[in-house]
């Protein structure tokens, strides 16, 4: 008959398991061979998008699917560069969301005022510094000697509530507010702004947009609203200017 373990036996056991054999003991490499390898499939794959991408054609790159694609900086400015700006331009939203990332500073240069006033902002997936650099480059308040306005000028009265919504903690940076006209003014949530936005952010804006200085009574942006806003903008301006006489 078996002999049963009493139970000081079996938490000896529990708490001392028998020793493995060294030969069935998982090894550890001393080499860099996983990083090797991790470093070889990286390279692999920024190889593969660069093949995958020169089968794209000026014919078919407007109906493209570049959320299948592999994609990389490399890979896509040499597509950018064989294609042109002429067929760039044709490039849909959807696409742009995808290969944004991957532009140089002369390709964001390349998209044209339809391409910017319809491209969804909010699908673009970059770290807050790289979108800044976009955005200033995209909406330039200073213009280039052949243009008659500049980027800033022609684009932002353009964009829609849900744009600027998206776009604003990125205007203070080069007061993009001041190129907003009265109409988009008129539509936009502040109170959804003050929350979005940081202080200086938003005490930008608000002087931006609402420049009494510069403004008659009879053009006043202030008086042009419904008179709840109204009230609720010289409320704020009023007590951004207590705040700082008596900080």
């Amino acid at each position: 008959m078996p002999k049963h373990q009493s139970q000081e036996e079996r938490q000896e056991i529990h708490q001392n398991p028998p020793l493995r054999n060294e030969e069935d003991l998982p090894r550890e490499s001393s080499d860099n061979s996983s990083i090797e390898s991790l470093q070889e499939d990286k390279e692999a794959n920024l190889k593969a998008a660069a093949s995958n991408l020169d089968h794209i054609t000026e014919e078919n790159l407007s109906d493209f699917d570049f959320s299948t694609m592999i994609l990389s900086k490399d890979s896509v400015n040499t597509l950018l560069e064989r294609i042109g700006i002429i067929h760039f331009q044709t490039i849909s939203k959807e696409n742009l969301a995808l290969l944004i990332p991957y532009f140089s500073e002369t390709h964001l240069k390349w998209l044209s005022n339809k391409q910017v006033n319809e491209f969804d902002f909010s699908k673009v997936n970059l770290e807050k510094d790289r979108m800044q650099a976009m955005i200033d480059i995209l909406f330039n308040p200073i213009k280039d000697d052949a243009e008659k306005s500049s980027k800033a000028a022609q684009r932002i009265p353009q964009l829609s509530e849900e744009q600027l919504y998206t776009l604003a903690p990125f205007f203070a940076s080069k007061n993009l507010w001041s190129f907003v006209n009265d109409d988009q003014v008129k539509m936009l949530d502040f109170v959804a702004l003050k929350n979005k936005l940081q202080p200086d952010q938003y005490k930008i804006m608000l002087f931006s947009l609402f420049d009494m200085k510069k403004r008659s009574d009879d053009n006043d942006r202030i008086l042009s609203l419904d008179q709840g806003l109204a009230k609720f903008i010289m409320d704020e301006i009023l007590a951004i200017i207590r705040q700082k006489y008596t900080a």
